[in-house]
Parts: C-alpha cells; structure tokens; sequence
C-alpha cells in the first residue's frame, strides 16, 4: 500500500510540473500589437501628360507610425520619405516618353506592408511645349525656384502659406499668383527692402494674389 501510495504522488507531482509548463509557455506566446497593413491612396493626381518635374503625394493610414515610404516607378524603387507629408518629387527627364507604372509602399514599425494602387504617368517630354502651370510647393520648393525655371507665358501658381524670400523675374513675361488669393497666401522679405523686383521686357509680369 505504501508503494502504490508513494507511486500515485509522484505521478501527481510530474502532472503538476507538466501542467504548470504548459500553462507558462501559453501566456508567453505574444505577438505585435497591428497585424493589420497600411493603407496608401494618392492625392492631387498629376496632369494628363506631364513634363520636367512633378510631385505626386500619398497619404499612408495606419493605427502603427511608419518610419518608411518608397516611390517605385516601373517596378524600380525612386525614392525614399521618412516623415509627412510623404510628397515625391519625380523628375521625369530621365524617362522616355511614354506612360510609366508609379506604386508607393509604405511599412509600419511592425513590418507590415502596405502598397498603393498604381499611378499612371504619361510622359509628354519630347513635344513642343506651350504655355505651362508650374506649382509651388509641389514642383518647385520655392517661388523663387519656379520663376527660375518659368518661360515666357508661363504661369506659377503658389498654393497657401508664407514665403520667405525675395523674387526677382529677370525679365521673364510669366504670371505668378497664389491659389487662394491674398487671405491665404504671403511673401516676407525678412526685413528687406525689395520684396518682388520686375525688370522691364516687352511681355511684362504679372503678379497678384499675394500680401
């Protein structure tokens, strides 16, 4: 009796280790807080034919942040953003023309993998071009880097905000305007004495919408 008594403990005893084991390596068996990938859309879709540089932006959607946001064009990786707003700077001079495959795709910090719906892009570069609408910031950091590459009767068109610089045309006949008009749009010189300079040429500048 006593050998069956001391035989049942033990086997009582190696259950209870086992059962404790068991339970420990359940509760330990974790894993990421988002499964779920991120989600990417375009916004402010480019012109129908495009030419030189031209920005394209995507918004990325997660519950998780994203330390990482690529541009892919034709199933080549572009470029790389860090930080919002997650605009692209594409400049297509190195494309042939044609229509080319942009994606963005974009990780959360655990990994997961989110990729946007593909972006046509058709590039007009090789025909004569006519009149042009050049965006600030969107194609050009600055006014100022938009009137640099302005043409005569081209327009620069400069989105809301303030503008710390100050602008010389150099004699090109362009029209340089804000989107929204004056209530939404300045240029500050920072203290100086010239905030817009024109020189003169047979087609003038025109400027307005601005304080």
């Amino acid at each position: 009796m006593k050998t069956f008594v001391l035989l049942f403990g033990v086997l009582l005893l190696v259950w209870g280790c086992t059962t404790k084991e068991t339970k420990n390596y359940i509760t330990n068996n974790t894993g990421p807080a988002d499964w779920q990938p991120p989600v990417l859309a375009w916004t402010a879709l480019p012109d129908a034919e495009v030419r030189g540089t031209v920005g394209l932006d995507v918004t990325v959607t997660d519950s998780s942040s994203i330390p990482l946001v690529k541009l892919y064009v034709d199933g080549a990786e572009r470029d790389s953003l860090t930080a919002t707003p997650y605009r692209f700077s594409l400049n297509t001079d190195s494309l042939p023309d044609g229509v080319h495959l942009c994606e963005a795709r974009a990780w959360d910090q655990y990994g997961n993998l989110g990729i946007s719906p593909v972006l046509r892009v058709d590039v007009m570069n090789s025909v004569a071009q006519g009149p042009r609408v050049l965006w600030v910031p969107d194609s050009f950091a600055t006014i100022q880097g938009a009137i640099n590459a302005a043409m005569d009767y081209d327009t620069i068109r400069v989105r809301d905000g303030t503008y710390y610089e100050t602008l010389n045309t150099f004699g090109k006949g362009i029209w340089v305007e804000s989107e929204h008009g004056p209530l939404h749009c300045t240029i500050d010189d920072a203290g100086g004495n010239d905030v817009f300079c024109i020189e003169g040429n047979e087609i003038m500048a025109t400027v307005r919408g601005f304080v």
